[in-house]
């Protein structure tokens, strides 16, 4: 097995990113909750990552809107986007033939704003990937 400093090494030297995937599917859940004062933050995302035959990541929003109304939906894909640039575990690869589905969560009417859900998920997508199965070379 590789070090991620030799998997950047090759990557570097060849001049292109190698892409890796997740084996398995499994379940995230993140949450932001922080009170100050009068002004609070609420977000909560629960998502799903699954590997998939189509290149790149697909996201699906699969909520109610009930549950968390569409207008974060931006916000929590941001949140996962970051994640993958952030990802310590990608060692400076990028992630492909992956799903995200987001299956669930809560909102709170007057606390939940679009960075309480950007941290959620790409908390949320952090414990998914590393629940997954580990990450692969794809082809």
């Amino acid at each position: 097995m590789m070090t991620p400093a030799q998997v950047r090494a090759q990557a570097d030297h060849w001049g292109t990113p190698i892409k890796v995937r997740v084996l398995g599917s499994a379940r995230g859940e993140g949450s932001f909750v922080r009170q100050q004062s009068s002004l609070g933050r609420y977000g909560h995302v629960i998502l799903e990552v699954a590997a998939s035959p189509n290149d790149g990541i697909t996201f699906q929003w699969n909520v109610e809107e009930t549950t968390i109304p569409k207008i974060f939906a931006e916000a929590v894909l941001r949140g996962i986007q970051r994640a993958c640039a952030d990802h310590k575990a990608f060692a400076g690869c990028s992630l492909t033939r992956t799903t995200v589905r987001v299956i669930d969560g809560s909102f709170h009417e007057a606390d939940s704003n679009g960075i309480s859900y950007e941290r959620a998920a790409y908390e949320a997508f952090e414990s998914a990937v590393r629940q997954a199965g580990g990450l692969f070379l794809a082809d």
